[in-house]
């Protein structure tokens, strides 16, 4: 057929769907270096406090909550379960022993407060540690968890400095993670200190 200037495509005008690569879970855990470095850090915190005391500082009632760090979270629905999953992770934290060491009969103080109190008792307080904690219990209260109390929702994502409602759920649950590993990581710094 004859040229015709007319029919040429104007890229700038066109439209074009990218479909993103979806990966199979044994790759997303094959790749997850932050999901890894967070349970190799509960694992060396868990060894020291044990070699001192007798017992694990950071228990984990379901294994299968671990394996919620690895996957990503794409949509309200995943990013809620994972959430759901790091709550009840990161504030599963060995009250008895805790009681136990500090001589506390009050059963009213949390896990995180005895945390709290027993890292002040050996002249470590670390309040970055318990506020990370202690906020992302706060998220965990959304809905559908709690029914969204929202003032400590709130509190919690003003906290992390995360927009709410949530918008980016990958980022923002790379934050989350990111975060408690920092607290982590200041824990066993300071397990392995004393």
């Amino acid at each position: 057929c004859p040229y015709d200037p007319n029919n040429l495509v104007v890229p700038e005008l066109e439209e074009f769907t990218i479909v993103p690569e979806k990966k199979a879970l044994f790759q997303e855990i094959k790749e997850n270096k932050l999901a890894a470095s967070i349970i190799e850090t509960r694992d060396i915190i868990n060894a020291l406090f044990s070699a001192s005391h007798g017992e694990k500082l950071l228990l984990l009632d379901q294994e299968r909550n671990l394996l919620d760090f690895f996957k990503s979270a794409k949509n309200e629905e995943e990013y809620f379960h994972r959430v759901a999953s790091l709550g009840q992770t990161a504030r599963n934290i060995n009250a008895s022993i805790l009681r136990k060491l500090l001589g506390e009969t009050d059963t009213t103080n949390g896990s995180v407060a005895l945390l709290d109190k027993f890292l002040t008792s050996k002249g470590k307080q670390n309040k970055d540690i318990t506020d990370i904690l202690k906020h992302v219990g706060y998220i965990r209260k959304g809905y559908p968890i709690h029914g969204d109390n929202i003032k400590d929702v709130l509190v919690g994502y003003k906290y992390f400095k995360l927009k709410y409602p949530v918008e980016y759920f990958e980022n923002t649950w790379t934050t989350l993670l990111n975060k408690y590993l920092l607290a982590l990581k200041q824990l066993y710094e300071i397990f392995a200190s004393i």
